[in-house]
């Protein structure tokens, strides 16, 4: 490496950026020629003129350039030579230190020290100012990460300086970015001799490692700056991440001379384990046994530990207890610094047996060295989620191209087009194996069209096997887990919460929410619709596995019906289902509701009328009124019924009154109102009622608040007033109900708004101007009603309440006649008119109070 480079190295080091130009630049500038001659590296960069103001595109480049300097050695801008030919040309300006210090801070999160210095050249023409600046170099072990966007910056960006360019960093940079950075890269050394390294070949079946770079991020971090002794790395099967693992032990282990623990230290060891059983053979695709591993319990983990890189024979350790072989690990992890990699830790817990995990926990610790732990496992590390890093599919836009590219390389087969490769991710469901596995088939097909049809079928049954059926055998057999699986198979689309709950007849939604975090991240693709719901969906990869599983349920045919009701979106049934049906709909009738209960217990579980939604409501309407009513599983079912899309007003009637019955739940009701009151394909009669039934909420809601002069209070009354009012307006066009019973209703409601609102009627008037624009007609009887409780207000000798009475009323008869314009003059007419009325009432009273 040239002296000149070694010597700007030193300087930087010691932020040494001295006034002298010749100390400086001395020999890296030809004074004959007014040149520098040393062009721009790792540690150097010119620059010819300072960032306009209004010049984004630079500054944030320039802020790209500081990062990168910073993150790695350090370095020196020098401002006023042009970078082509390293002749100066001189700047005008001044560098202002601070301003970019404080913008640093601000995209980068971090504090930054920039030093500056100006130095004048003599040419023969002229003198010429040029500004030198420092950056130095990071003293902290994380790196400086853009928190922002910022022009060329974007937010999660790392940079770093290769050669004589600023780049953002890949994990193949990290391991320089984590060391110490005290020597120039060319001079350190990627040897693992002075380290106690055991590791078995690489699992991966590529030459190439491939993307993961936030992952790799995050296990930096957690190896040098994180206090957690352990970490988990969990995903779905052939998710890669055992290669990831290796890969990252692989980095640690090639780099370890330049990196510092917590403690300072370095790493004295370094080791990969596995308790893999069984393997993928992508070629062949086949599952096979894996020939390399290596423990298969705790205390055989513990003596491999030992041997590999604790100096251990195998001999010696034959016949120790278990509590001996501890004692020799506690000794090992008290005078070594070590990283252990433990793969496939849940092999032994899927046969029930111990891992050792909480041995080895408290051993790191508690040891006085640094001792860091990573296991690799399929399932969530539920007992130490915050200490679990899950390793999901390959990023489909950018990690998925690079993928298939090695893997086209690696099976000497031509790349796909987009069309292929988009196919490709959906039906691997961008998972590492499952790629290599198609592109596998390919090499033996005659297309990838081909290849991904084999897959679907035959071809890629074995890989299946491989990553879903250990899954699948451990889900809770009482549980709804498999249930749900079917269900969206079946169903072939996402579905949100409440339409599994519906299709798989769950009476209990906290089962069905078990079910789906049980299968979660396994099975499921969550997304969310446009709607902005959360859905859930089979993932592609897994479907085939879980249609040839699920057709062995035994409840397998009452899924099929249920699905079937759901997308004709009706309540038809089989004969033997009408029959049920109409004998539940007799026992109903004769209020015998206990019977229809008795009926519904003794149905076998697979039953499908159990799942016809016409059913579900005749059993709901039962559990309300039963003598052992069961509130909650009959507003479930009604629920069921509903998002099957039946609906009918004896159901919401009894839903009504189940939730009204359950203390009251005053949002649920109203719910249940509303899919009447706001589905025109019910009678004016039913929608009247059905307004009546959230009056009564509101109003009750409004009556359990306590005090006068309450404005929540207020409004609440007012709403109540304004659906009472639309079951008039509904009530208008029928003959079939009686009004007085909604008039006194109304009536009440006027009088707890007069009485909270404290001569206030703005909120009530403004409640009505939505629904006059949606057509709400006040009649004589509403407007004459609301004339007499208004004038009757006006009796009161608060001359100020009677001032913000009238003023109110003035306002809300003007908003009013707006809202309805001409289209809707007619329906408020009259009560334009009663308010006139009343405000004259107030206007009068006012005049007798002042003389």
């Amino acid at each position: 490496m040239r002296e000149e480079i070694q010597n700007l190295f030193q300087l930087i080091n010691e932020k040494n950026l001295t006034n002298d130009f010749n100390a400086m630049f001395g020999e890296i500038f030809d004074t004959k020629h007014n040149q520098f001659t040393l062009q721009e590296n790792v540690l150097l960069d010119y620059k010819e003129n300072f960032p306009l103001e209004d010049d984004i595109e630079y500054r944030s480049g320039l802020l790209k350039l500081i990062a990168s300097f910073h993150n790695i050695y350090g370095g020196i801008i020098v401002f006023g030579v042009r970078d082509e030919d390293f002749i100066p040309v001189g700047v005008n300006n001044q560098f202002d230190v601070e301003k970019y210090n404080a913008l640093f801070s601000d995209i980068f999160n971090t504090n930054i020290e920039l030093i500056r210095r100006n130095f004048t050249i003599k040419t023969d023409e002229k003198e010429i100012k040029i500004v030198a600046v420092l950056v130095p170099r990071r003293s902290s072990v994380r790196p400086a990460v853009a928190q922002r966007d910022y022009g060329q910056i974007v937010k999660g960006n790392i940079f770093i300086r290769e050669r004589h360019e600023s780049k953002v960093a890949s994990s193949r940079q990290y391991p320089l970015i984590f060391s110490q950075r005290n020597k120039l890269y060319s001079e350190t050394n990627q040897d693992i001799v002075g380290l106690q390294y055991s590791a078995p070949p690489s699992p991966s079946t590529l030459p190439t490692f491939v993307g993961r770079d936030n992952l790799f991020l995050s296990l930096w971090e957690w190896l040098l700056v994180d206090k957690k002794p352990r970490i988990y790395l969990s995903g779905a099967g052939g998710s890669g991440k055992s290669t990831l693992a290796y890969e990252f032990m692989d980095q640690v282990a090639h780099n370890w001379a330049g990196l510092k623990l917590r403690n300072f230290e370095n790493l004295d060891f370094v080791t990969f384990v596995s308790a893999k059983e069984t393997e993928l053979n992508v070629r062949t695709g086949l599952e096979q046994k894996y020939n390399l591993r290596q423990f298969e319990d705790a205390n055989s983990l513990f003596r491999l530990i030992l041997t590999s890189v604790g100096g251990e024979d195998e001999t010696d350790l034959e016949g120790l207890t278990r509590e001996d072989l501890i004692e020799k690990l506690e000794l090992l992890f008290d005078n070594f610094n070590g990283l252990i990699i433990i793969d496939d830790i849940d092999a032994l817990s899927r046969s029930d047996l111990d891992t050792g995990e909480e041995d080895l926990f408290l051993l790191a610790s508690q040891a006085q060295k640094a001792i860091k732990i990573i296991y690799t496992l399929r399932n969530d590390a539920s007992y130490a989620k915050n200490a679990a890093l899950p390793v999901p599919g390959l990023d489909q836009n950018t990690e998925v191209p690079e993928f298939v590219d090695a893997c086209c390389g690696l099976f000497n087969t031509e790349m796909p087009n987009a069309a292929q490769m988009s196919e490709l991710a959906r039906e691997s469901s961008c998972l590492p194996l499952l790629i290599e596995t198609i592109i596998g088939l390919r090499t033996n097909g005659s297309s990838y069209e081909q290849a991904i049809r084999d897959f679907r079928d035959r071809g890629g049954e074995a890989a299946r096997s491989y990553l879903y059926q250990r899954e699948y055998e451990k889900l809770d057999e009482k549980g709804k887990g498999r249930q749900v699986l079917a269900t969206l198979m079946e169903y072939g689309r996402a579905l949100n919460f409440d339409s599994i709950c519906a299709l798989t007849n769950s009476t209990e939604s906290e089962h069905i929410r078990s079910a789906i975090n049980e299968t979660a991240n396994i099975f499921l693709k969550v997304s969310t619709a446009q709607d902005g719901t959360t859905v859930y969906g089979l993932s592609p990869s897994a479907a085939g596995f879980v249609r040839a599983y699920s057709k062995r349920l035994p409840y397998y045919p009452a899924i099929q019906r249920a699905v079937e009701h759901f997308r004709k979106n009706t309540a038809t049934s089989t004969p033997k289902e009408a029959a049920t049906i109409s004998k539940a709909e007799q026992l109903l009738r004769s209020k015998h509701f206990d019977a229809v209960v008795t009926l519904a217990n003794e149905l076998e579980q697979s039953d499908t009328v159990l799942v016809n939604p016409k059913f579900m409501s005749i059993l709901g309407r039962a559990l309300v009124q039963a003598n052992q009513a069961d509130l909650v599983k009959a507003r479930d079912l009604f629920r069921s019924a509903a998002n099957f899309g039946f609906d009918d007003v004896f159901m919401f009637r009894a839903w009504y009154h189940a939730e009204k019955m359950s203390g009251y739940r005053f949002g649920e009701a109203i719910q249940v109102c509303r899919r009447v009151t706001d589905n025109q394909k019910y009678s004016d009669r039913y929608r009247s009622e059905f307004s009546a039934k959230i009056g009564e909420c509101m109003s009750t809601q409004a009556r359990s608040i306590f005090g006068a002069d309450n404005p929540d209070k207020a409004k609440l009354f007012a709403e109540a007033v304004v659906h009472y009012a639309w079951a008039m307006h509904y009530a208008e066009s029928t003959n079939e109900l009686d009004r007085s019973k909604t008039l006194d209703w109304l009536s009440r409601a006027i009088y707890g708004y007069i009485s909270s609102a404290g001569g206030d009627f703005g909120v009530l008037l403004k409640a009505f101007e939505e629904p006059i624009k949606s057509g709400l007609a006040f009649n004589s009887e509403i407007s004459e009603l609301l004339q007499l409780s208004m004038s009757g207000a006006a009796r009161s000798r608060d001359l100020k309440s009677l001032r913000k009475s009238q003023g109110t009323l003035s306002g809300g008869i003007t908003s009013i006649t707006r809202a309805a314009g001409k289209r809707f003059h007619s329906n408020v007419r009259r009560l334009i008119e009663a308010l006139e009325v009343a405000k004259k009432a107030f206007e009068v009273h006012i005049m007798q109070l002042t003389g």
